[in-house]
Order: C-alpha cells, then structure tokens, then sequence
C-alpha cells in the first residue's frame, strides 16, 4: 500500500479565467508566475503546518501567539513575529511547565487536536 500524500496547503483563486485567458496561477507579475511567487512567500500562522515533522511547510515568515512554542527557529519558521493576546503577566507567572507533565507525551504523528486539548 502507497503512503498517503498530506496536503499543507492550498492555493485559492486557482485555475484558468476568462478575464486572464489563461491559467492564473501562470500569469507573471515582475517576470514570476503568481504560482512561484505564493510558494517563496508562505506566511505561517502561529507554528507551520506540519510543524516538527518530516513534511513540514518551510514558511518565510511565521506570527505566533504570546510566545515562541518549544522547538520554534528561524531554520524551521522562517522570520518570526510575536504577537501579544492579552494574556497578564500574573496568570503567566502563576502557570508553568509543570502543568504540561499532565499531557500525553507529544506524538509527532497524531494531528490538531489528537496530542490533547486546552482552554483559555
């Protein structure tokens, strides 16, 4: 049996249009297809799908959440921008590591939502 293919990311707006009379994902803007230019500018939000795997997307940039996520580098994400949520600096200094011990053991191939669930 074949391994399945994962799908990290889809192009929308894709296909051929009466306006352009071509496929759109060719037409050249500066002398680069729209196509190329799409795949050397992924922009990740929060950590790149895939994140930590063997088929992980190779973002140019990644915006992230309140902090850096363990195993987060410009080798893997690409340009990273954090942004703040909100979140007081009491309830960060009140939490710590010590709440992740009660999570399962992180397992690369289980998917979202799969290596456990939290709340805010």
């Amino acid at each position: 049996m074949e391994p399945s293919k994962k799908i990290l990311a889809i192009i929308l707006a894709a296909g051929n249009s009466e306006r352009f009379n071509d496929n759109k994902l060719f037409f050249e803007i500066d002398g680069k297809p729209v196509l190329q230019r799409t795949i050397e500018n992924i922009l990740s939000v929060d950590v790149p799908s895939g994140f930590l795997s063997q088929s992980s997307v190779e973002p140019r940039n990644t915006i992230t959440f309140h902090d850096l996520k363990e195993g987060m580098n410009e080798e893997n994400c690409g340009e990273i921008v954090i942004r703040d949520v909100g979140i007081p600096k009491e309830i960060e200094l009140k939490t710590g590591p010590g709440e992740l011990l009660l999570y399962p053991k992180w397992n690369p191939k289980k998917h979202k939502g799969q290596n456990g669930k939290v709340a805010v």
